[in-house]
């Protein structure tokens, strides 16, 4: 027997749970937001649609990006972003390890 839970974080509405957390974690490694959404197999559509969804309703910038220049442009996490990545995972971490205690309690039966 399996369980599952699901964690959002929001002010108003649902807006930043895992996928969010996976794209940005992946705009961290790549430092590009269209490399990001590219390696998740995403359209740049829906990927700003995420994260103007998210930033919106928490209040504040995940991504911080430069347009143009020799190389390109870039993003990078904000630094309310990274460390709403880091508070994120380690809250859901501890929530995890809470929970699957708390299973193993009430289902030990089965």
């Amino acid at each position: 027997m399996k369980y599952h839970f699901t964690l959002h974080v929001y002010e108003k509405e649902p807006s930043f749970g895992k996928g969010v957390i996976h794209l940005l974690k992946k705009v961290d490694e790549y430092q590009s937001l269209s490399k990001a959404y590219t390696s998740m197999h995403m359209s740049s559509s829906k990927a700003w649609k995420i994260i103007n969804h998210a930033e919106k309703d928490l209040g504040f910038k995940l991504i911080e990006s430069q347009v143009g220049g020799q190389k390109g442009g870039s993003s990078s996490l904000s630094e309310k972003g990274k460390l709403l990545v880091a508070q994120y995972e380690a809250f859901y971490q501890e929530i995890e390890q809470f929970a699957d205690q708390k299973f193993k309690d009430y289902f030990k039966e089965f």
